[in-house]
């Protein structure tokens, strides 16, 4: 069995794979916002990779996998377009106006009026809602006593650069869009050479300076899982697939420099076979709807809040707590706000057409 016989199989754990991701992230800042050392993590000890970065890894591996797949099968930019759009936004929108006017105007230490007054205040709010030309990370007068790290919802950074992926994706769809034959055949060529070249310039960075580009990585896990749809019909499936992966990474894990350049090319790879894999988790332990992103946006302003009402609280308590707190959170920002949204999504489409098609008619008048 090859990858793309299983495209269309609705069994699968991308759901479990990114609540899982979100959980990971959100302990990797319990201890970041403590000050504290996450003693097991492979950053602490030498490697040039941590468990939180990894898993934002994931998230963009599933997501140039997934968002490719969405283009690709419907052929509809105009849904493609929407479609995105309501995933990031509705629940975007909603957590910015409950923390924000919620959290941060009862927490702050100014006044109310000037704290609603305050152009810190206004940019956060606007550069959170748009997301162009990045976000702000900081509140007036909010979590300035936290002792490790004042920010507000430092997890925001990654969403312009996962708006910038998916609009690059449909800038090349509407590129080709005059020659539509050879446009599978194009994108089979450019997004294999995007990822690669990202993870050169990625390799390249780290054997001259030590260190790399956190954006770039996760752009370049983008492409790495754009590529591994495109070319889903040569990658085969087996149950030795996943523990050879598996074996490769932690092989890997035998030279501390080295585990960046097998890490690269292996790790896209086995988190989209462990989507698919046979004999996984029970599906009792599968998520009933996609709670991640609600579990990642609203997890670091929870994550504060406890910080300022118990100071001395430990990483791993606030861990325990904040998942107590985020999870039925972000449940709700799923049933209430991210599905009914995504539900619209193809009549939004279809008004669109029309409007333009109006448009059309009468410019041709």
């Amino acid at each position: 069995m090859h990858l793309s016989d299983r495209l269309g199989d609705r069994n699968n754990h991308f759901n479990l794979l990114r609540v899982s991701a979100a959980l990971v992230v959100l302990l990797a800042h319990s201890y970041v916002l403590k000050g504290a050392v996450m003693w097991f993590d492979l950053l602490v000890h030498g490697y040039p990779l941590s468990f939180g970065g990894m898993a934002v890894n994931a998230f963009f591996v599933i997501s140039g996998f997934l968002v490719t797949g969405s283009l690709f099968q419907r052929h509809d930019i105009n849904l493609y377009l929407w479609s995105r759009c309501l995933r990031i936004f509705p629940g975007l929108w909603t957590m910015l106006i409950v923390t924000v006017f919620g959290f941060g105007l009862a927490l702050t230490t100014l006044p109310a009026a000037d704290y609603l007054g305050s152009p810190k205040t206004h940019e956060y709010f606007w550069r959170g809602a748009t997301l162009f030309n990045g976000v702000r990370y900081y509140l007036p007068g909010v979590f300035e006593n936290n002792a490790a790290d004042g920010q507000f919802n430092r997890s925001l950074w990654t969403l312009p650069l996962e708006l910038r992926m998916y609009a690059i994706l449909a800038f090349g769809w509407i590129v080709l869009a005059a020659a539509p034959t050879i446009r599978l055949a194009a994108f089979r060529i450019l997004a294999p050479l995007a990822a690669g070249a990202g993870f050169l310039s990625i390799g390249v960075d780290f054997w001259r300076e030590g260190q790399f580009n956190l954006g770039a990585m996760n752009a370049a896990m983008f492409a790495a899982g754009a590529t591994i749809f495109l070319h889903a019909g040569r990658i085969r499936l087996s149950r030795l697939a996943l523990p050879v992966l598996g074996a490769v990474l932690l092989l890997g894990t035998m030279s501390k420099p080295a585990l960046l350049y097998v890490y690269m090319p292996v790790f896209p790879l086995f988190v989209l076979i462990a989507a698919y894999a046979r004999g996984g988790p029970p599906r009792a332990f599968e998520p009933k709807g996609d709670y991640s992103y609600g579990v990642y946006i609203y997890a670091f302003p929870i994550q504060q809040t406890l910080i300022a009402l118990k100071p001395d609280i430990s990483p791993e308590l606030l861990t325990i707590l904040a998942i107590a707190v985020v999870f039925p959170v972000a449940m709700l920002s799923w049933r209430l706000v991210e599905k009914p949204a995504l539900a619209r999504k193809s009549a939004f489409a279809a008004a669109t057409r029309n409007a333009f098609g109006s448009l059309k008619a009468r410019f041709a008048a």
